[in-house]
């Protein structure tokens, strides 16, 4: 049986980016916190609920809610015009989704705006859409396409003009806090490279509905006791206003 020939593949306007996105991140001295989560309670309650919640759903609404009580978490080290911190006023929650186009399957980023603010139910309408809905008709993608496709020079200003340029605007691109986990295909991830200051990973739950949450942080914005005391606390809030809302959620609630 003969071998099969190797192959040589031009990179993507989708892997060009993903070039890209490492490249503003090597910079970043990222330190990752871990809580294990005891999750057993909210996994019963969305059994029970009459409309599926995606857990990066609940996660996001309750870092989001977290977030809005401490403005440390919204903040992002800049370096230009001079070094400081900027703290942008609301939460943008940046969920990465796994899309494919021209038989090529990339992560792509989707921005939730004030995710603490929205229903559950709205945000996993706007999840469904954003796993569902065809690429040529998001913005962010076409947007990215675009980027993606521009010779080097200028594609490598285009992201850095995105996140130096100024805070609100590294807010508005790349938001405020991040989320990404292949944990639905079975596996969790326990380092990640991100420019935010603040991202989400986690791993598999346990037979007793424990899971491993950690926050990846860029220290020259945040340490490491804030992003303790702020696990802790998205736990609690996972364990009660999230709860509270499921079981209020209405049967009828997604049928729009």
């Amino acid at each position: 049986m003969s071998e099969k020939a190797s192959r040589r593949f031009s990179l993507s306007p989708a892997r060009l980016n993903i070039l890209e996105l490492m490249r503003l991140s090597r910079d970043v001295p990222l330190v990752t916190a871990e809580r294990t989560m005891k999750l057993a309670p909210l996994a019963e309650a969305r059994r029970r609920g009459s409309v599926k919640i995606s857990w990066t759903m609940l996660f996001l609404k309750a870092f989001a809610t977290v977030a809005a009580r401490r403005p440390e978490l919204r903040r992002a080290f800049m370096k230009y015009p001079y070094k400081h911190l900027y703290e942008h006023p609301i939460s943008i929650g940046t969920v990465i989704v796994e899309r494919e186009c021209e038989g090529e399957r990339f992560p792509l980023n989707f921005r939730y705006r004030k995710p603490d603010r929205q229903s559950l139910v709205d945000l996993q309408m706007e999840s469904t859409r954003c796993q569902t809905v065809p690429l040529e008709e998001d913005k962010s993608f076409r947007q990215m396409r675009t980027i993606g496709k521009l010779p080097q020079p200028l594609r490598r200003l285009a992201w850095a003009m995105g996140y130096h340029w100024s805070g609100s605007k590294r807010a508005h691109y790349y938001g405020t806090f991040g989320i990404s986990s292949p944990a639905s295909d079975g596996a969790g991830l326990t380092t990640i490279v991100s420019p935010l200051t603040c991202t989400l990973h986690y791993g598999m739950f346990d037979d007793d509905y424990r899971l491993p949450m950690r926050v990846t942080f860029d220290h020259r914005a945040i340490d490491g006791a804030p992003i303790a005391r702020a696990l802790a606390e998205m736990e609690q809030v996972l364990l009660s206003d999230m709860i509270a809302e499921i079981r209020q959620i209405p049967a009828a609630s997604m049928a729009a």
